[in-house]
């Protein structure tokens, strides 16, 4: 059973990966944001 442990941490390695693609549209956000600042000054 101790072998399955160790294979879920290598699976919980993967989630990680996919958490950096998560900050680049965060990033997006503050350029939408930026967008509607153009547009009041407008």
């Amino acid at each position: 059973m101790s072998l399955i442990d160790q294979p879920l941490p290598c699976l919980a390695k993967s989630p990680d990966p996919l958490n950096p693609p998560t900050p680049p549209p965060s990033p997006p956000r503050s350029d939408t944001a930026s967008l509607p600042s153009k547009l009041q000054p407008t």
